[in-house]
This record gives C-alpha cells, structure tokens and sequence, in this order.
C-alpha cells in the first residue's frame, strides 16, 4: 500500500510528493500476516527529548506555563492506583502533584507554620518540590485542596508503625497535618482529618489512631479533640527538625 502525504515532509523526512511505501498497523487477528517483517520509521522530531535534551528544554519554555488540573469528580491520571480522593463540600483530598510546587512553597514558607510542627519553613521551590516527591508522595499523605480555587492549602495523612515517631503496633497508626496561616479559624484541619480518619478506620481498618504535638502548639492538640481523640496524660518526645533535637510532645488517642 502507497499513502500520498499532504504536507511537506510530514513523515519521516519525506518530501510532499512521495509516496512513502509504509504505513503503522496493528493486526486485529494475531498472526494475520504469519512472520512478516517491517521497519518503523517514527516521524521527524518524534525523540527530540532524548536526542537534544538541552534544545528540547528551551523549546518548551516558548509555551505558556500550565498547571495539571481535573474537574470535580475525575481522578487525575495516576490516582486509581495509588490512593484514594476524598471530598467534603469545601475541601478535596488528593494526591500531590509537582504542579503544587510553587503553591506550597507559597504556604510552607511562612515562618508561622513549619515551626509549629517541627519542620523549618522551605527555603525555595525546588525545596518544596523535591518533598512533594519525597516525603508526599507516599500513599499515605493527601494534598489538602480548596475547591473555590483548586490550589493545594496543606497537608493531611497517617503514619504506619513502621514509620511513627510513636511506638505503636501494627493495627495502629498516627496522624498529622496542617493548614497554610491564611485559612487558619475555619475549622478546615478538622474537616481534613475527620475524612482521614474515617478512611484509616473504615479502609485501611486500623484499630487506633495517635496524635502529638507540641505544648507551645496548643490549637494542633484541639484539632484532635473536636475529632474525638482523647488525651492519655503521656508526654514523649519526638524530634524537631527546627531546633535538631528531640523535644517533648503531649500524646492524644482515638480507639474505632
């Protein structure tokens, strides 16, 4: 079969007035065409990425940036297989994207915020996205999302055992969050952390959920409570990062 191309070489670097003999197919009965064999020709500039990685960078800095996004109810492409979305009427949880670099730096950077759970403020976007890859990615940590403008406001998720600043058992798990200082006072933190709480009980079937923050933090320990959890007297100690050493922390529980 001879295929006419219309543009000039629109194929494989094929003048417009060639007849190219090949063309791409896929046999729908296997073995159709018995042991046949073919050459595939990909069109001009088709791995420009891998073949000029540096030119290829610049070309696409000629376009206008755009941030991955999804409406209500559509997953974004990778979320099916890696963890759950969770709504309630003002919030999404969903995972974090690199889109959600500069967005969170925007939140993260603020001095008021990082210290109060015992991580310094990012430094830089690059920083912020580099943890979104690292520390978020996990499936077990949710970007907290404001519906009215779709931008990721802060973090919510559990810890197994394996990895709980706590000693906990396997059938248990420990809780933590946060919200960016401009949407602090609107019970956003306890709207978060109901919807995971109900998936560690209900999904992932965990007996007990723990909780600790810090005395000087008072408003994280109140988050817990209006959720259910109860204070057992027990102080600890957990690390923080802002200071580089362990430092006490007050312990909360919430039994299914």
């Amino acid at each position: 079969m001879n295929i006419r191309l219309e543009q000039p070489e629109d194929y494989h670097e094929m003048p417009k007035d060639d007849e190219v003999p090949f063309f791409l197919a896929q046999e729908l009965i296997p073995c159709y065409w018995g042991n046949r064999e073919g050459t595939y020709c990909p069109p001009k500039g088709y791995f420009v990425a891998d073949e000029n990685p540096e030119d290829f960078d610049e070309y696409e800095k000629t376009f206008p940036k755009k941030a991955m996004s999804y409406n209500e109810g559509q997953l974004p492409p990778f979320a099916a297989k890696t963890k759950l979305i969770m709504q309630t009427a003002r919030l999404t949880l969903r995972p974090w994207l690199d889109s959600d670099a500069e967005a969170l730096f925007k939140y993260a950077s603020n001095p008021d915020v990082g210290p109060r759970a015992g991580w310094p403020p990012h430094k830089s976007v690059e920083e912020s996205r580099e943890i979104i890859r690292t520390v978020f990615s996990g499936e077990s940590m949710w970007a907290v999302e404001w519906k009215e403008t779709g931008e990721p406001i802060g973090c919510v998720g559990y810890l197994p055992a394996s990895v709980s600043n706590l000693r906990i058992k396997d059938d248990e798990a420990e809780v933590g969050y946060w919200i960016a200082k401009p949407y602090w006072g609107k019970s956003i933190c306890t709207e978060a952390l109901q919807l995971v709480i109900d998936y560690c009980f209900n999904v992932k079937n965990f007996n007990t959920l723990w909780g600790d923050y810090f005395p000087e933090n008072p408003a994280s320990g109140k988050v817990m409570e209006k959720c259910g959890f109860k204070d057992t007297g027990i102080e600890t100690v957990c690390p923080n990062l802002v200071v580089g050493a362990d430092r006490p922390v007050k312990v909360m529980k919430l039994e299914k």
